[in-house]
C-alpha cells in the first residue's frame, strides 16, 4: 500500500492521514528518492498510475452511491 504519493507527485502537503489498525512495518521514502525512482523506473510509474486510477474509480463509485442515497 502506498501513502503520501499525491504529496510527492504534486509537491503539496498531504491530502489525508492514515491510522494503522494492526502492527505495521512502514517505510519512509524521501521525496528525492521517490522522484529518482520514478525517473529511472518507468514500470514503477505505470504501476503507480494504475493504483491511483483504481483509487479514483473507487472514490467516484462511493461518491455516486452516496449521492443516490440522499
Amino acid at each position: 500500500m502506498f501513502m503520501g504519493e499525491i504529496s510527492f507527485l504534486l509537491n503539496t502537503p498531504r491530502t489525508a492521514s492514515v491510522t494503522a489498525m494492526t502492527d505495521s512495518l512502514l517505510m519512509a521514502i524521501p521525496a528525492e528518492v521517490f522522484q529518482k525512482t520514478l525517473s529511472e523506473n518507468p514500470k514503477f510509474g505505470v504501476e503507480l498510475a494504475k493504483l491511483l486510477a483504481k483509487r479514483l474509480a473507487s472514490t467516484s463509485q462511493h461518491l455516486a452511491q452516496s449521492l443516490h442515497h440522499t
